[in-house]
């Protein structure tokens, strides 16, 4: 018995048809308060600190990302009278030395 290749053909368009309309499309997330329904995919985007942001509607830009987090050395400074004073933000300057007469 052979099978004739239109045969085959017949029977391979409809799953392949089937398999176009069941392709995984990007998620989204509406937003329900906003005009017209606008609804944003809901991709990320990862941000310099390790953070991520979303799209955010009416124009599903993505957030902004959030201001960098000022880290100072961790060194000190010995002052006159002996005692330490660290780096503080958002300069990391050493903090003033306390009065030599410091009790």
């Amino acid at each position: 018995m052979k099978i004739r290749p239109a045969f085959i053909v017949l029977l391979a368009l409809p799953l392949i048809g089937a398999g176009c309309f069941a392709a995984p499309k990007p998620p989204v997330a509406a937003n329900k308060n906003a005009p017209g329904g606008v609804a944003c995919t809901m991709e990320a985007k990862q941000c310099p600190d390790g953070s991520s942001v979303g799209r955010v509607p009416p124009n599903c830009e993505f957030a902004p990302c959030p201001e960098a987090k000022v880290v100072c050395p961790q060194d000190l400074k010995t002052c006159p009278g002996g005692s330490v004073v660290g780096r503080y933000p958002p300069d990391c300057k050493f903090a003033d030395c306390p009065p030599e007469h410091w009790p």
